[in-house]
């Protein structure tokens, strides 16, 4: 697909869930094999995959799909109600879903230990889970991924659109590289949410400080209460 093509229809959304599933497969393979590199090898096949298909062409494509990264990758028409509209965003759902999530955690883990913060986090851990995790993931998902599939398939549902299904789908079954558990395959639903934001706000840097805050509130609770 060159840039500036909008192709629509069941063809055209095979071809690209068919594209994005071989590059997918090929990141859970990588996962899978545990070496110490391979998050920074599966991130580079992420980015790799959004410069080919986005970055590298004009400015309409890259925030048609999403990928303007705040103005770093591609001029904003509306820079400042672009960032009101983002930040608005950003802080409605961390409060609706933290102290939710955070409650249910405590409630089903039960934890003995008390909470520790200097077991929460360390070291580069938090940049770490913004660069090489949610960035090149919210990219590849919700950026091309997502944008793709909504032009093959529009949708008259602004946030839960059909779009949003399926690249939540195959985000959740690229999470098998790790390890065949239900577990893993319940990344599906904070997925949604990532997708509905990147929908709402037009680009992709709200669900990637959201997914690397999601993953950093999980991480920490485990840590912090020594499980």
């Amino acid at each position: 697909m060159t840039a500036g093509q909008a192709l629509e229809g069941p063809a055209a959304e095979k071809r690209i869930l068919a594209e994005a599933s071989v590059v997918v497969a090929l990141a859970a393979v990588i996962s899978g094999t545990g070496h110490e590199s391979g998050g920074l090898v599966v991130a580079g096949l992420f980015l790799g995959a959004c410069h080919w298909r986005s970055w590298r062409h004009d400015d309409a494509r890259v925030l048609e799909d999403g990928l303007g990264l705040g103005g770093l990758a591609a001029r904003l028409p509306h820079a400042q109600a672009s960032f009101r509209r983002a930040i608005v965003a950003f802080m409605c759902v961390i409060l609706l879903t933290f102290p939710l999530y955070v409650w249910a955690w405590v409630g089903v883990v039960r934890p003995v230990q008390p909470f520790a913060f200097a077991r929460a986090f360390t070291g580069l851990q938090p940049f770490a889970e913004v660069l090489l995790v949610a960035l090149p993931e919210e990219a590849f998902f919700r950026g091309l991924l997502q944008s793709r599939l909504h032009e093959a398939s529009p949708s008259r549902w602004r946030l839960l659109t059909r779009a949003n299904v399926l690249a939540s789908a195959l985000f959740a079954l690229g999470h098998f590289g790790t390890g065949f558990s239900l577990a893993r395959a319940s990344v599906f639903f904070p997925s949604l949410l990532f997708g509905a934001l990147r929908e709402r706000t037009g680009g992709i840097v709200v669900s990637v400080l959201f997914h690397a805050l999601c993953n950093l509130l999980s991480h920490g609770l485990a840590h912090g209460f020594a499980l």
